[in-house]
C-alpha cells in the first residue's frame, strides 16, 4: 500500500518535470492516469443535457473537454497541484467551468452562483412523495384531484450503471436494487435541479469529500452539506 502511494507521490513531482521541459504528452499520461473518473464525469453531465435539449446531441465530447483541461492545467501549473487533493479540485473544477460555458452557450444565460444556490435550497424544501406507480410527485398535489401522472414525460437521467454507486452512496444497498426501485431513484434524481444534481454527482462518482465539492461549486461547505442531507431524505422516500 505504501509502494503504491510512494508511486502516485513521484507521478506527480513528475508533472514540474514535464511543464519544465515543456513536454506536454508526457504531462498529460500522468493527468490522464491521475484522475479516470474525470471522463465519466464529463461524459455522464454532456449525455444528461442532450437528454434534457439543454443543448444540441452529438455536438460535443467527453474527450475534447478533458484535452481542454489539460491544456489549463499545464498553463496554469504551479508547485501546489503537486499535492494530490489540489490538482484533484483544480481539474475538476476547469471542467465544470468548461462544462459552463457550453450551456451558457446554447441557453444565452449566466445565473449567478448565489441566485441559483437560493432557488435550489427553496426547491429541495419542498416535499416529495412517490405514488403507487413509481412516480415523484408533490405532497400538496396529493389533494389536487387534476393531478394526472400521465401527463408529464418521464426523463431519467442516470444510466444502468450509475444506479448501484448512487445506492451505495446514500446507503441505499439493504437489497438488490429491483427494477421498480431503480425507476424511483432514477425518477428522485432526475427530479433534482442542476447543481444539486452536480453536487450529487462529485459526491457519488468521484468521492470527493464536502469541502472539495465546496471549492469546485463555488458554494460553502454548509450547502453542500444540506443539500446531500435532503437528497439522501428524498432517496429513502422510495423504501417506505
Amino acid at each position: 500500500m505504501e509502494g503504491e502511494k510512494m508511486a502516485d507521490k513521484i507521478d506527480l513531482n513528475r508533472l514540474k518535470t514535464h511543464k519544465e521541459s515543456q513536454n506536454k504528452d508526457e504531462f498529460n499520461k500522468i493527468l490522464s492516469e491521475f484522475l479516470p473518473e474525470l471522463k465519466k464525469l464529463t461524459s455522464h453531465k454532456l449525455r444528461q443535457w442532450e437528454v434534457q435539449g439543454v443543448i444540441p446531441r452529438d455536438t460535443y465530447s467527453a474527450d475534447e473537454i478533458i484535452d481542454d483541461v489539460y491544456i489549463k492545467i499545464f498553463d496554469e501549473f504551479h508547485d501546489s497541484l503537486i499535492d494530490e487533493r489540489n490538482l484533484k479540485v483544480k481539474m475538476l473544477a476547469v471542467s465544470r467551468e468548461l462544462l459552463n460555458n457550453i450551456k451558457e452557450k446554447h441557453s444565452g444565460q449566466r445565473i449567478s452562483v448565489e441566485k441559483l444556490i437560493a432557488e435550489e435550497m427553496k426547491e429541495l424544501e419542498e416535499n416529495y412523495t412517490v405514488d403507487s406507480e413509481g412516480e415523484l410527485i408533490l405532497m400538496e398535489d396529493l389533494e389536487d384531484i387534476s393531478y394526472d401522472t400521465h401527463d408529464k414525460e418521464d426523463i431519467i437521467l442516470l444510466q444502468n450503471e450509475h444506479f448501484e454507486d448512487l445506492a451505495e452512496s446514500f446507503d441505499l444497498t439493504e437489497e438488490e436494487l429491483s427494477d421498480e426501485k431503480k425507476l424511483k431513484i432514477g425518477k428522485i434524481y432526475s427530479s433534482l435541479p442542476e447543481l444539486s444534481r452536480s453536487i450529487v454527482d462529485h459526491y457519488v462518482f468521484v468521492n470527493l469529500s464536502t469541502v472539495q465539492i465546496a471549492e469546485i461549486h463555488n458554494i460553502t461547505e454548509e450547502d453542500v452539506k444540506w443539500i446531500i442531507g435532503r437528497v439522501k431524505d428524498r432517496l429513502k422516500i422510495f423504501t417506505e
